[in-house]
């Protein structure tokens, strides 16, 4: 009987900690600048900050992020450098980089040139999890952000 105890609050206690991790907030993009324009394509680098809601850390793995500049698609966000652990219960920042394609911005080029400040849309999914467990979380943020050349 003490063994059958046992067992159940074992079992009670491992699907308690392997429960799905909460989303992590969006709080808005910092460090927004353009890198190098070129002739076919330019980068875009800035930093995601983010508060992970939840009391353990959580492994990133990877991401699938579209960013838009007013309106208007420009590439797909990746991850500065390969996996990052995210801190429990903190706020962080992400660096990632979009290489942008000038053709999808050049309707906008002249905005992006006079303009200080750009709509920026982010949208996509992040595979985040521990101990081997990831599961897709999605990003969303929308906001207006200052540039730097």
């Amino acid at each position: 009987m003490r063994l059958l105890i046992c067992l159940s609050v074992f079992f009670l206690l491992l699907v308690a900690s392997c429960r799905q991790p909460q989303s992590l907030v969006y709080k808005d993009v910092r460090h927004f600048k353009v890198d190098g324009l070129g002739i076919g394509r330019s980068g875009i680098s800035m930093d995601l900050r983010l508060y992970n809601p939840n009391k353990y850390c959580i492994d990133l793995r990877h991401a699938d992020i579209d960013v838009y500049v007013n309106d208007a698609y420009i590439g797909k966000m990746f991850m500065v450098k390969g996996d990052y652990v995210i801190p429990r219960t903190d706020t962080f920042l992400l660096p990632v980089k979009v290489d942008v394609d000038l053709k999808t911005v050049l309707p906008n080029a002249v905005n992006l040139l006079f303009n200080k400040t750009v709509g920026i849309r982010v949208s996509g999914k992040i595979k985040a999890g521990k101990h081997g467990i990831y599961v897709s979380m999605p990003v969303h943020y929308e906001g207006k952000q200052e540039i730097s050349f």
